[in-house]
């Protein structure tokens, strides 16, 4: 299957994990995260044990916010996409944050122009959004300033008017007190002159009915007045609520951003990313903190009042016409990976910034200087020279290995191959790929039942812990060429361990398999070949062995004897050689039968006692145990474990035999009194041709075969051999086998 996409397993990458900038690498439409350095982990709040998921699943905050779904389409259209102070919310130490990031979603694209991988860089940007904040916080506080000064103006024009009401009442009220007092002085005149002449009563009478017209129209007349006065009452009293409302309001407006220019004032101070505020013609420095004075090698006193480019010369030809613009447009710019260079004392300074620049406002809404906001990306920019070159590496790396990748989501049941991968299993079509009918169908009849077996392993956490390495023969489903492939993969798990992907690599091994093929068959046939001169030479020895005894030659009978005891030593060689071959080409023939094990393990103490003096050969009791198994070749494996005991143990030592049943298993342990092993030699004892390196073991002969066919032949049982070795204490080799159900 194909080859394993999770890029941090390559040592390009290493270097990579502790730069100070944030990067990551994602593949698949899963958007898999195949590698993140310490300082994305430390946006995230995570440790690397989130690599190999999705990165929904590593970060289920983010679900229903747009990041997967962007890199997925950079994935699909391979079209980069580029952004600024983008908003994410982050679970950080438990608790749901806001941040704001500059970042980057590259395609990363193979020769072929495909995009199969995506490059995350960011850069956390917060200070600067809320920098920009409370620079709109403080601009927004003049506007208000401005509206509390035209509410205290309409203020005093409203007073104005009611104390204009107020003297027009006045004078009404004095008017109506002197109409009054003159209606009194009629009434009284009038009144005498009745007394005087009842004859002028009724010209009194009419004068009298005058007066009071003039009364009641002067009494409508100060009933109107106090209407309007009412009215203009009611109207100043709202009006002065309002005013209070808004004097209420502006007050709390005022401490709002009085408390904003306090924060603005420290944030301006103590930010990690330079800011400089330049105004008139001259570009004077008005505003500068500590961060942009690290950036040119400068101090604050040594840049404040000062003309910027008078300090550093060398760098108006690059920023100036950008400032320039900046004041002329009044729009906000917005720079990134700029390279600048400076001088200070005769040391260069360069690197690259990431810059914003704003106008600067002033109260009459004019544009009297620039606002420059400077973050220092250097070691982002050559980061990311690097990872260009490392993943140029890369992929030249696997184009030069020709491996193949797969990816087998079991949640959503979907198999990933590339062209690679494809290929070894002789598929030229871009179809979609299934396992069971691409995967499955592709595996050799010979070799199907046994890979399945393996992968279903793999998917067993406790058993293998999702590790997967095979090798087997695939039929090309359209060319139907044989090719054999090594296979190596590792099984993800859920936190409840059940197996969610299945990511790995193929490589064809063809040719080697094919070379081992033909070494086996020479090995074969010289074997063969060496057999039928070794049985003559036996025959003769033995025939002039049986004269030299009859002659009673005893010195020639004893050399005979030892010539007959190596020609035996040969013989078990290249039986061991022939067997090695048929192992290796599959032509070794398992000839199972149900037998109790007690009666093999009596014959074989019969013969080892006879010819094996050296040694104190000691046979426990055994309980009749049935096994379904090939008599013979449990047999040789055995008599090998006991001949190695007597090779590698002093002579006179005591060598123990034993078997023992349960959990339907019957155990059979050869136990010595010899050297022992080296703990870092047990892993490799049961590999072919494998021989401890040991001062001990340059006067024992032997190819390291044996033990080799020994757990070949278990393993074909269903069994597992193994050994518990102290280091000059002795050993104790161990098969088991299943016992017989029959």
């Amino acid at each position: 299957m194909a080859a394993d996409t999770r890029l941090t397993n390559t040592q390009q990458w290493e270097a990579l994990y502790t730069y100070k900038h944030a990067i990551a690498l994602y593949s698949t439409q899963d958007i898999i995260l195949e590698m993140a350095n310490d300082a994305m982990l430390a946006f995230w709040g995570r440790d690397r044990s989130i690599i190999g998921l999705p990165l929904d699943v590593a970060l289920p905050e983010i679900k229903d916010q747009p990041f997967v779904s962007m890199m997925r389409e950079v994935l699909n259209t391979g079209i980069d996409n580029i952004g600024k102070a983008i908003r994410a919310d982050l679970e950080v130490n438990g608790t749901l944050q806001t941040f704001y990031f500059d970042y980057e979603y590259r395609a990363i694209k193979n020769a072929a122009g495909e995009t199969y991988c995506v490059m995350h860089t960011a850069e956390d940007v917060t200070e600067e959004v809320l920098g920009k904040e409370a620079i709109r916080v403080s601009q927004e506080r003049q506007v208000a300033l401005e509206r509390e000064k035209a509410l205290n103006e309409e203020l005093a024009s409203a007073n104005e008017e009611l104390n204009a009401i107020n003297e027009e009442l006045k004078e009404t009220q004095l008017r109506l007190s002197d109409l009054n007092n003159e209606l009194e002085e009629r009434v009284l005149s009038r009144t005498k002159a009745l007394v005087l002449s009842e004859a002028k009563a009724y010209s009194l009478n009419e004068e009298l009915a005058t007066t009071n017209k003039d009364l009641v129209s002067l009494n409508e007349e100060l009933a109107s007045s106090n209407e309007e006065m009412l009215a203009s009452n009611e109207e100043l009293i709202s009006t002065n609520e309002e005013l209070n409302d808004t004097q209420r309001i502006l007050s709390t407006t005022v401490s709002q951003l009085e408390l904003s220019q306090s924060r603005f004032q420290n944030l301006v101070r103590e930010a990690n990313i330079g800011i400089i505020v330049l105004v008139g013609e001259d570009l004077r420095v008005e505003i500068v903190n500590k961060t942009y004075g690290k950036l040119i090698e400068r101090s604050v006193n040594e840049l404040l009042g000062q003309k910027l480019f008078d300090i550093i010369p060398e760098a108006e030809a690059s920023f100036r016409p950008v400032i320039t613009n900046v004041l002329l447009t009044g729009e906000t710019l917005y720079l990134y990976d700029v390279p600048y260079l400076v001088y200070n004392n005769g040391n260069k300074i360069e690197g690259f910034l990431n810059l914003v620049y704003q106008p600067y406002i002033d109260d009459d809404q004019s544009i009297t200087g620039v606002i420059v906001l400077c973050q220092d990306v250097t070691e982002q920019v050559h980061a990311k020279f690097k990872l260009e070159s490392a993943y140029d590496q890369l992929r030249l790396s696997k184009e030069a290995a020709q491996l193949g990748f797969f990816d087998l989501d079991l949640v959503n049941v979907t198999l990933e191959w590339d062209d690679r991968c494809r290929l070894l299993f002789g598929i030229s079509h871009k179809d979609v790929i299934t396992y069971e009918k691409d995967f499955i169908n592709g595996l050799h009849i010979e070799d199907r039942e046994r890979i399945l077996s393996i992968i279903n392993t793999a998917f067993n956490k406790s058993v293998s812990n999702g590790v997967y390495d095979v090798e087997y023969r695939t039929v090309g489903a359209e060319d139907e060429q044989l090719r054999w492939v090594r296979a190596k993969g590792q099984v993800y798990f859920d936190d409840k361990d059940t197996p969610v992907r299945f990511i790995g690599s193929v490589l064809e091994i063809t040719e080697q398999k094919e070379d081992e093929q033909r070494k086996n068959d020479f090995i074969g046939m010289v074997s063969h070949e060496l057999k039928t001169p070794l049985t003559s030479m036996k025959g003769y020895l033995q025939l002039l062995k049986s004269k030299a005894q009859k002659n009673q030659d005893v010195f020639t009978a004893n050399v005979l004897e030892k010539s007959n005891n190596q020609i035996n030593k040969m013989t078990t060689l290249i039986n061991g050689f022939l067997n090695v071959s048929r192992l290796e080409s599959g032509k070794i023939y398992i000839d199972k039968q149900v037998f109790n094990i007690v009666n093999l393990l009596k014959e074989i103490e019969e013969e080892f006692i006879a010819t094996a003096s050296s040694h104190h050969i000691v046979f426990g009791s055994v309980s009749e145990t049935i096994i379904y198994a090939d008599r013979d070749k449990i047999g040789q494996v055995i008599n090998n474990l006991l001949s190695n005991a007597v090779k590698y143990s002093p002579a006179g030592s005591t060598i123990k035999v034993a078997c023992v049943t349960a959990d339907n298993k019957a155990m059979v342990t050869v136990q010595d009194e010899g050297m022992g092993i080296d703990p870092k030699d047990i892993d490799r004892l049961f590999e072919r041709y494998y021989r401890v390196d040991s001062n001990n073991m340059t006067a024992i002969s032997g190819f390291g075969i044996g033990l080799y066919l020994s757990s070949e032949i278990i393993e074909r049982h269903d069994g597992t051999i193994g050994v518990d070795s102290l280091l000059g204490k002795g050993s104790t080799f161990w098969f088991t086998l299943p016992v017989s159900q029959a």
